[in-house]
């Protein structure tokens, strides 16, 4: 493209000839970024207090975020660098991933807690199955990205390798969601402590907010750069950044730092021991 056809007569870009389709708000990043920034903050003082470890990849998921919102500020300023588009693209598409991550460990701990006959795989392979996945997830979303970035002629290119991730991404997380309703449904028969349960409503119903996101981005961009929800970013903050946003409150509102620190973890077989005693 012309350095002449990036701008129209009164000197301003022409954001409908730029990546952006559209001019996009200056206003709407900077409050995304300084809300993940709040969120960031806040899980961290929640993990140091409650001293647990196990959401650090939601913390970092918060950080890409808050980044990835900061970078297309500074993009919007320069709508026709590739890369500076690409870079923050890349860092709010890849950072769900990581808050998915800190999803399985708290439903490992739940499968625990109420005991494994709930789940249908051992709760030690929660995490690390559906980690594996997003892993392969992330990997392909990143060179995606990172073709995005290289030059403009490889866009159409790193765009296919990125649905490409977002697809396993969502097949891999509909496992996911499948897996916590079977032990929803065996767990309400093995334990009635409301602590669990609680912790399982929020940890569902910010996997259905990530799950309804990662739909989103697939249909985005099977519709290409050009089409009407690229275009139109008012769609990324309602189904992208709010969405993510939410699922990270729900976090902090119902952190598993209280919710799980009076628990019993319930080793293999124990409630099977327990009754075996108890009767007569």
């Amino acid at each position: 493209m012309s350095r002449a056809a990036e701008y129209l007569s009164d000197g301003s870009y022409n954001y409908a000839a730029s990546l952006y389709g559209e001019k996009p708000s200056t206003s709407l990043p900077l409050v995304a970024s300084g809300i993940f920034a709040l969120l960031f903050i806040a899980h961290i003082i929640q993990s140091i207090r409650f001293k647990i470890r196990y959401l650090i990849a939601a913390i970092i998921a918060a950080l890409m975020e808050l980044t990835g919102y900061g970078l297309r500020y500074k993009s919007v300023k320069s709508p026709f660098d590739i890369s500076g588009y690409a870079s923050q693209q890349g860092m709010i598409i890849l950072a769900p991933v990581l808050l998915a991550a800190s999803q399985y460990v708290v439903l490992e701990k739940i499968i625990l807690h109420i005991g494994e006959s709930s789940s249908p795989i051992r709760a030690s392979l929660i995490a690390k199955i559906f980690v594996f996945c997003d892993i392969l997830s992330f990997v392909i979303q990143g060179a995606g990205s990172g073709i995005l970035v290289s030059s403009a002629t490889n866009y159409t290119m790193g765009t296919n390798i990125l649905i490409g991730g977002l697809v396993i991404q969502v097949i891999s997380y509909a496992s996911f969601l499948a897996t916590a309703l079977i032990v929803f449904n065996r767990g309400k028969h093995l334990n009635n402590e409301e602590g669990w349960r609680k912790m399982f409503y929020a940890l569902f119903t910010g996997a259905i907010l990530v799950m309804i996101r990662s739909v989103f981005r697939v249909v985005e961009f099977v519709m290409g750069y050009n089409g009407p929800i690229a275009t139109n970013e008012n769609y990324m903050y309602v189904f992208d950044f709010a969405l993510v946003a939410g699922a990270m409150l729900l976090f902090n509102i119902f952190h598993p730092g209280y919710l799980l620190k009076n628990w019993n973890i319930v080793t293999p077989g124990a409630k099977e021991m327990v009754a075996a005693v108890d009767t007569p």
